[in-house]
C-alpha cells in the first residue's frame, strides 16, 4: 500500500527541487561517525523534515528531507 505522506513528499521534493543551490546534496551536514549516530541523525532529520512539512514549510523540508537521505547514503557507505 502506497503511503500517502511518502507520496506528497515526493511530489514536494520534486516541485521545489529546481529551487534549491545546486551544492545542497555536497554540504557535509552529517558529522556523526558510528553508524549508529549516522543512522539516529538520519531519523532526526527525517522527523525535522516531517514536522516541517506538516506545518507548511516546504522549503525546510525539502533540506530536511534531503540531508536524511545524503545521512542514510554516507551511514551505507555510499556517496552522492
Amino acid at each position: 500500500m502506497l503511503n500517502l505522506k511518502a507520496l506528497s513528499v515526493a511530489v514536494v521534493m520534486g516541485v521545489l527541487a529546481p529551487t534549491l543551490p545546486i551544492n545542497v546534496l555536497h554540504e557535509p551536514h552529517v558529522l556523526a561517525q558510528t553508524q549508529s549516530e549516522r543512522k539516529a541523525e538520519a531519523d532526526r532529520l527525517l522527523e525535522q523534515g516531517e514536522q516541517q512539512y506538516d506545518t507548511s514549510k516546504f522549503q525546510e523540508a525539502l533540506q530536511s528531507f534531503e540531508q536524511a537521505l545524503l545521512a542514510s547514503v554516507n551511514r551505507l557507505g555510499g556517496s552522492v
